[in-house]
């Protein structure tokens, strides 16, 4: 069984973490040989996806085209996830661009800042269920907190966004 992973912004910007073509040309640069597909389809479904190998294991990394969202998909679990989110974060480092680490049904979140690394990805998760990201983050939430509910639908294989990250008013 595979767990989905999102990296995006937490709330409405301009600033983007990369487009397609320097998504592609540095994971080719970060990870030699990986597998690598474009594709053209709604603004909903993934526009490039490569495919790392971490440690024997092959993970769909989908950018979006929007430029500002990235799923992961790994069987795994996080060690290999926080390892990508470090480098998603690394393409666009400005510390301006707030960028958050969520699992596929928003239950837990990690803030990516500049620098950060995988072992500090793994021990920063914050869960929910004891600190409610619309009241402790409300300037990333258009609406009022406590009022917008996502209703997560995990990413498919084909890489569509999650219905609360699409429906989010971007």
């Amino acid at each position: 069984m595979s767990a989905k992973y999102t990296i995006l912004p937490p709330g409405p910007t301009d600033l983007i973490i990369a487009d397609r073509d320097t998504f592609i040309t540095a994971a080719q640069q970060h990870w030699p040989g990986c597998r690598t597909f474009l594709a053209s389809h709604g603004p909903h479904d993934s526009d490039a996806d490569v495919f790392p190998i971490f440690d024997g294991e092959e993970l769909e990394v989908c950018h979006f085209p929007d430029n500002q969202t990235i799923g992961v998909d790994a069987l795994s679990g996080t060690t290999a996830v926080a390892e990508v989110a470090a480098w998603v974060r690394s393409l666009n480092p400005d510390p301006n661009l707030a960028l958050w680490l969520t699992d596929d049904f928003f239950q837990n979140h990690v803030v990516l800042t500049p620098g950060i690394t995988p072992e500090q990805i793994n021990t920063s998760w914050v869960n929910h269920a004891e600190h409610n990201p619309m009241t402790e983050y409300p300037q990333y939430f258009t609406d009022a907190p406590g009022v917008f509910t996502p209703q997560p639908q995990p990413a498919t294989k084909t890489g569509r966004l999650p219905h609360w990250i699409s429906g989010r008013g971007r």
